[in-house]
This record gives C-alpha cells, sequence and structure tokens, in this order.
C-alpha cells in the first residue's frame, strides 16, 4: 500500500480588510486506493482564526489578523496511512500599499457590492521576465478566483490561475492585460484588469533569454532531477527554500542545459526549488514523500 499525497495548494498573500481565503485540497491524490478523510489545521501564526468545515478537501478560512499562517492539509487513505502538506498565508496590514485608482476596467456586480483589485499595473524589464500577481476582493463571500489572460503575447506562463496571488513567468516582450474574475456564494461576479509592460532597456534587437526547468519524479521518496535549459551565458543558482522560506540547500555554478540531482537528503515535507540566472528565475513546488 503507498501513502497517499496530500495537496494543500499553493502559498497565499492577502491585505486587511480582505481577511478569508479558500483553500482547496482537492489535488491529493492516492495511487492504489482513495482518500477517506480530510483534516485542515493551523501549525503556526496568530490566535484569531476560523476554519469553516475543517474535514472538507474545499475550505473557507476566515477572521485572519495581520502575520503569517501556516496551515496543514493531513489526509488518510482507505488503508490507513496518512500524508500532509502545508500552506503558507500571509496577511498584510491594511494601508501597506497606496490606494488604486478605479480603473475603467472594474466591473462591479450589479448592487454595486462586490469589487476586486487586480493590483496595479507594472512594468518589467528585460533579462528579468517574471513577476508577481496579487489580487483582492471584497464585498461577499468568494468562492471562486480566477486568473485569465485577456491579450499579449502568446509566450507566458501562469503558475496557477485559481488564488488570489500567483507567479507570472516566462514573459515575452510586449504588452500583456490580465483579468482575476471572482465569483461569491450568491453566484455574483466581478473582475478587473492588470497591465504588465514586459521590455528591454537596450535599444538592440536581442535575442530573448530563456530559461526553463523541470522537476522528475514529483513528489520522491528520493532524489529529484532537475533538468535545466537555457540560451544565456551565465552560470546558475539552484536554492532549495522549506515552507518557511528558509534557504536548505543551495548549489552554485550549475551548468547551462544539464541535469542534476538533489534533495536526497530532505525530510519530508513541501519544499520550492528555486533556479536564478542573471534576471532570470523558475519557481517550482515539490514534495518529499
Amino acid at each position: 500500500n503507498q501513502a497517499p499525497v496530500s495537496r494543500a495548494g499553493l502559498d497565499m498573500l492577502i491585505a486587511l480588510p480582505v481577511n478569508k481565503v479558500i483553500v482547496d485540497g482537492s489535488a491529493s491524490s492516492d495511487a492504489d486506493g482513495y482518500i477517506a478523510k480530510y483534516q485542515w489545521s493551523k501549525i503556526s501564526g496568530p490566535a484569531q482564526f476560523s476554519i469553516a468545515k475543517p474535514t472538507n478537501a474545499v475550505t473557507e478560512i476566515s477572521g485572519l489578523a495581520e502575520g503569517i499562517y501556516v496551515f496543514r492539509l493531513t489526509v488518510t487513505d482507505d488503508k490507513g496511512l496518512s500524508h500532509s502538506d502545508d500552506l503558507t498565508v500571509a496577511v498584510k496590514a491594511a494601508g501597506t500599499q497606496q490606494p488604486k485608482p478605479e480603473p475603467e476596467t472594474q466591473q462591479p456586480d450589479k448592487t454595486g457590492a462586490l469589487r476586486v483589485d487586480a493590483g496595479a499595473d507594472m512594468n518589467v524589464v528585460l533579462p528579468v521576465n517574471h513577476t508577481m500577481l496579487s489580487g483582492s476582493a471584497t464585498g461577499g463571500n468568494i468562492v471562486s478566483y480566477r486568473w485569465t489572460k485577456v491579450s499579449g503575447p502568446a509566450r507566458y506562463n501562469l503558475v496557477t490561475n485559481t488564488t488570489p496571488a500567483t507567479y507570472l513567468q516566462d514573459l515575452a516582450p510586449g504588452t500583456f492585460v490580465f483579468r482575476l474574475t471572482v465569483i461569491d456564494d450568491q453566484g455574483r461576479t466581478a473582475y478587473d484588469d492588470i497591465t504588465i509592460n514586459v521590455g528591454s532597456s537596450l535599444a538592440r534587437i536581442e535575442q530573448p533569454l530563456t530559461l526553463n526547468a523541470g522537476v522528475w519524479p514529483n513528489p520522491s521518496s528520493g532524489a529529484f532531477n532537475l533538468n535545466l535549459l537555457s540560451n544565456a551565458d551565465s552560470q546558475i543558482t539552484v536554492k532549495i527554500h522549506n515552507q518557511w522560506g528558509q534557504v536548505v540547500k543551495t548549489v552554485n555554478g550549475v551548468r547551462n542545459n544539464s541535469t542534476i540531482a538533489l534533495g536526497s537528503d530532505l525530510t519530508k515535507g513541501q519544499y520550492f526549488i528555486i533556479v536564478e540566472q542573471g534576471g532570470l528565475k523558475k519557481i517550482i513546488k515539490i514534495i518529499k514523500l
């Protein structure tokens, strides 16, 4: 019998007065059976919080205060084996960002109560080809977040599109418009758009630099194979962060277009492999069994 694999989802970032999130562990799986039990719990963080349905795969966590929370999803299969995965929810204080002027793309529901903020428009200067999207919504009990591309170049990578905060990678030069659409428990929908300009500070036309990384197997009970492909000349640095953001391993001077094995000495849990080459960056979530 193989142990199940718990997937608590990606870490989240919200700013007060937004004080609740939807956590989704439905991607958890069991290779040779089925998941018989889900259990959400708080591992660390402020005392103020409420988990609506801690034994559901998908539930709401509300009443959050300023600070950093770590929540754990433990799944148990039909043979009694368990596995846990953690996610971090960072709650920022109100007023830590300048208010964003209401854009023309702001689309409230007909009552005007549901409001969405996709974040301030931004500029990205190559060779940096990544950024973070951080949206929020107020005026309703939000049950669904979804990021979509409205317009822009074909090349981009949205790490996840169903959380308020997510990462954008592999951005091509040009102007992107991304949309955050939310739905509340009354079926009301609203959205807001953000524009991201990706350009070069160089006057001459250059071949865009690219960095690609893949990991297998994932999850793994042993080592992880990290495959790196890049057309840049600089050396690559690989770091492994634990779920609290601490660096637990660093590998410097990795060659382009190579495969390395790492992580065999990691303890069980969730980690992030961060690959950096100049201004290029890749972030990959891994699970050690």
